[in-house]
């Protein structure tokens, strides 16, 4: 058990978010430069913290350590309720392992405090982006309090490492690290040491999608992100490695229903 942080403070928040997601979330993984709660507000939530597995239960929190890729997805309930917080702070310290904490009553009444406070502030301010390093000093303070109180409170969730987790993440940053390739797997299979059976076999098991498909979607995924930054198309299709303008537009099609350029005009 850790001792209780009577110094901790935050520097900055960068992120805060509160998702709901239904049995077919999937989100494939990232690594980022800041510290990042989790917090699970109702159903179960499989995370991967680089070649650790574990389940967050309803009530629990989950705190990663900067540079540490992780991802999660739905694996059982029909929905999941979920805070993301992303902040920066030079006193917590690092565990090198997944550090997975239980609500309390009275600290989940402290959590709801939290984010009524943030929720009101951004009502106020009229304020619709989820980077948050304006937020409140209150939201902060009340951060650092759950923060410091949680860590008091800290459990040992059963988890493992299973070779296939490892492939898969592997596989997965592979494919972020060459959005602009487009790449077979084979070559994918061969960058992650296994075969294209096993490979193929591990995404059905993880994704229920084929690793082209995945391969695609997670392409089309960051268009939407080039989309919202008023990149063009041409320069979009040219950043994924697609073989032309106009089989990048018939694929998103093809995923969502709607052009690239209907996209672009709602958001």
């Amino acid at each position: 058990m850790h001792a209780f942080i009577n110094d901790f403070s935050i520097t900055q928040i960068q992120y805060f978010n509160h998702y709901f997601f239904d049995h077919t979330h999937i989100f494939h993984g990232h690594r980022h430069d800041c510290w990042e709660i989790n917090v699970v507000l109702e159903g179960e939530l499989e995370v991967t913290y680089d070649d650790t597995i574990f389940t967050l239960h309803q009530n629990q929190v989950f705190i990663g350590e900067p540079n540490v890729f992780h991802r999660n997805r739905v694996t059982k309930d029909p929905t999941v309720e979920l805070i993301v917080i992303h902040f920066s702070s030079a006193d917590l310290p690092f565990w090198g392992t997944p550090q997975i904490f239980y609500l309390s009553d009275e600290n989940l009444t402290l959590f709801h405090l939290l984010i009524s406070d943030f929720k009101q502030f951004k009502a106020v301010h009229n304020i619709s982006s989820d980077t948050v390093d304006i937020a409140p000093f209150s939201f902060k303070k009340l951060l650092e309090v759950f923060t410091s109180r949680i860590i008091k409170e800290q459990i040992t969730l059963p988890h493992s490492t299973q070779k296939e987790t490892l492939i898969y993440n592997k596989a997965v940053t592979y494919m972020k690290n060459n959005l602009h390739k487009n790449c077979s797997i084979t070559e994918i299979a061969t960058a992650c040491c296994v075969c294209n059976t096993t490979l193929k076999n591990i995404f059905k098991k993880y994704t229920d999608q084929g690793v082209n498909t995945f391969f695609i979607n997670m392409k089309l995924e960051s268009s939407k992100q080039y989309l919202q930054q008023n990149y063009s198309i041409a320069q979009i299709s040219e950043q994924l490695g697609f073989s032309s303008q106009a089989y990048f537009s018939q694929t998103f099609k093809k995923f969502y229903g709607y052009s690239p350029l209907q996209y672009k005009q709602q958001h």
